[in-house]
């Protein structure tokens, strides 16, 4: 086969498929997927980011409660 009736092949082929999906609903499906898997990575950032500023503020605890200790064993 020459060039452009590959070309042609595949052009028809492409729609076929792009054809077949619409009508069978795949499309949908893909694009559904796809938006859980963005939500799903999103989620994890959200997650990601509470437990650093969880760990920050536990951190914080810490350092003002030794402080405040300090302060109180100095008073003493």
């Amino acid at each position: 086969m020459n060039n452009s009736v590959q070309r042609a092949f595949a052009s028809v082929t492409q729609m076929l498929t792009a054809v077949t999906d619409h009508v069978s609903g795949a499309d949908i499906v893909r694009h559904d997927r796809q938006n859980a898997l963005e939500a799903q990575q999103r989620m994890a950032a959200r997650i990601d980011a509470l437990r650093k500023g969880f760990s920050a503020i536990r951190e914080r605890h810490e350092e003002l409660s030794e402080r405040i200790s300090e302060l109180g064993r100095r008073q003493a």
